[in-house]
C-alpha cells in the first residue's frame, strides 16, 4: 500500500490500480485495437447541431427572450457570408442582395467605396492642393501654449463648480 502523507487519507482499495503495463504490454493494445476499430463503425452516426439555441440549457429566460425576437422581428439567427476576390463582381453582389427581400440586413465595404468618378475627382483635387504652395505665417509658440493653458485652467474652473454644485443636492 502507498503511502500518501499526513495530509491525505488513506483511499482504500478502491483507487488503488495494480497493473503494470510494462509486464502487460498486449493488454492495452488490444483494447486500443478494439476501441478504435468501433468507432471507424459509429463515426458515420456522428451528427453536429448547428442550431445553438438546442446546445442551450432548456428554459433558460435569454433563450425565451431570444426566440420571442426571432419570432416578433422575423430575424433568423443564421448568417450568411459572401467573399468576393473582384471589386466590380462584390457590387453587382451587393446590389442584388439589397434587392432580394429575404435577408433582413445586408451590410459590405461596398456602400463606403465612392463610385470612380467620385474617386478620380477627389484624387485631382487631392493633387492640386498638395502642389499649391503656402506662404509661411508667423507662427508663435509661446502664445498658443499661453492660451492652450488659459482655455484649460478655464474648463477646470468650469468642471469643479459643476461638480460644486452637484454635491449640494
Amino acid at each position: 500500500m502507498k503511502k500518501y502523507g499526513e495530509k491525505y487519507k488513506n483511499p482504500g482499495n478502491a483507487f488503488v490500480i495494480n497493473f503494470d503495463v510494462g509486464k502487460h504490454k498486449i493488454y492495452p493494445l488490444v483494447v486500443l485495437i478494439i476501441l478504435i476499430i468501433l468507432s471507424f463503425f459509429k463515426i458515420s452516426e456522428v451528427e453536429f447541431d448547428k442550431n445553438m439555441m438546442n446546445i442551450e440549457a432548456k428554459g433558460l429566460e435569454s433563450i425565451r427572450l431570444n426566440q420571442k425576437i426571432l419570432d416578433e422581428f422575423e430575424f433568423s439567427p443564421d448568417n450568411t457570408i459572401f467573399i468576393s476576390d473582384n471589386l466590380v463582381e462584390a457590387k453587382g453582389l451587393y446590389n442584388k442582395l439589397k434587392s432580394l427581400n429575404i435577408f433582413s440586413e445586408v451590410d459590405s465595404i461596398i456602400a463606403y467605396i465612392p463610385e470612380t468618378e467620385f474617386q478620380i475627382e477627389r484624387l485631382k483635387n487631392a493633387n492640386e492642393m498638395k502642389n499649391l504652395k503656402f506662404r509661411k505665417s508667423e507662427f508663435d509658440l509661446k502664445k498658443l501654449k499661453s492660451e492652450i493653458n488659459k482655455i484649460n485652467f478655464s474648463l477646470s474652473k468650469a468642471a469643479l463648480s459643476l461638480s460644486l454644485i452637484g454635491k449640494r443636492n
